[in-house]
């Protein structure tokens, strides 16, 4: 489609012709131009950070000379079946191209669609060289063109099943997107993520606000629930996905949502009428100050008890607590060398992010006895 005319466009008439009246003499004449422009092409580089600005670039069918980017455009959103202005703004225009920022949206539409349509609006002004204004309503709509700009929003590590190893890390970015089967495998092999952990990523989930990896560590891994500098994921290039779509480069510290278990239990049973008993509690992490009397759920081998300790406080530093041992509830008299101790979910145990542990089934620890 070409609606710009040239000096090539002449009529030619090579043969005089007779008429009733009159005689046509043969030569050639030129063609005036009463053709407006139409869009040829419409592409939206759709930055989905809110932040982000996103960009606009319009082909027209000829070159133009005037855009008057208040109501120049009109867009139909195949999704809510109606029409809409957003705002824009001319950021640079040569020959039959035209670029602008999308400034905002309208009429309750949050976004431009994968399917949405553009056309000239009457009412603006699109003026080609020759002063042809595109007033027509009916004219041609063309599909906007979509390429979608994700960014990571924010990365977190989980700890699913409360057992002290990270099983989940969870990849956020601004907005949403579908992303295919295809997109996550290349995320799994493109992904670096922390040598110290040493994970090996099992499977990755796609998600509307982003995606996650399943993940597992070796046990030869120490237990270390505290998350530092060195918690960074890292995508070194930009990777290029179905549906349109380009997830930028990054470099995202992982956000810490891991709560702190025990590692280690250690009683000294001083077997003393009056003489308090002495509870060594060391964690996976440094942990905040414990408030609670009953911080702990104890496991009875025995009698298949479930009961608590009240606790005092002794001494806290970094990831190692110590207690007195107050008093034991449900008639217990003493802590057997095989029970075992977890952190209760309500008992108030905190990292130093603010994390609690208060996942019932975190893990069990054996007691060791003096």
């Amino acid at each position: 489609v070409n609606t710009a005319v040239t000096d090539a466009d002449k009529l030619v008439i090579k043969k005089s012709i007779e008429l009733f009246n009159g005689t046509i003499d043969k030569g050639e004449a030129e063609i005036k131009d009463a053709v407006a422009p139409v869009i040829m092409r419409a592409q939206l580089v759709d930055h989905i950070n809110p932040k982000g600005e996103d960009r606009l670039t319009i082909t027209f069918s000829e070159k133009v000379k005037k855009i008057t980017t208040e109501n120049s455009f009109i867009f139909y959103s195949e999704k809510e079946k109606k029409e809409y202005k957003p705002k824009i703004r001319l950021i640079d225009h040569s020959d039959e191209t035209a670029v602008f920022s999308v400034v905002s949206l309208s009429d309750d539409i949050d976004r431009i669609g994968l399917s949405d349509l553009i056309n000239i609006n009457k009412d603006g002004e699109v003026i080609d060289l020759v002063n042809n204004k595109q007033d027509n309503p009916d004219n041609i709509r063309r599909e906007i063109e979509v390429h979608r700009i994700l960014e990571l929003k924010e990365v977190i590590y989980f700890d699913n099943n409360a057992n002290g190893r990270i099983d989940s890390i969870f990849v956020g970015i601004f907005g949403e997107y579908a992303f295919t089967n295809n997109d996550l495998a290349i995320f799994k092999n493109k992904v670096k993520l922390p040598d110290h952990r040493q994970f090996t990523i099992e499977k990755v989930n796609g998600l509307n606000s982003g995606f996650s990896f399943n993940v597992s560590q070796d046990t030869s891994v120490n237990i270390n629930t505290a998350v530092t500098f060195e918690d960074i994921l890292v995508f070194e290039n930009d990777i290029n996905l179905d549906n349109n779509g380009t997830l930028l480069k990054s470099s995202e510290s992982i956000i810490d949502a891991v709560a702190p278990v025990i590692m280690r239990a250690k009683l000294v049973d001083y077997m003393k009428p009056g003489k308090e008993d002495q509870l060594t509690i060391t964690f996976s992490e440094k942990i905040d100050s414990i408030t609670s009397e009953n911080p702990f759920l104890f496991y009875s081998v025995d009698n298949d008890k479930v009961y608590k300790a009240t606790l005092s406080t002794l001494g806290h530093s970094g990831e190692t607590a110590v207690f007195a041992v107050t008093s034991l509830s449900d008639g217990m008299n003493r802590v057997s060398s095989r029970d075992s101790i977890n952190i209760y979910k309500d008992g108030k145990v905190f990292d130093l992010a603010d994390n609690q542990q208060d996942n019932p089934g975190n893990i069990r620890r054996d007691i060791e006895i003096e």
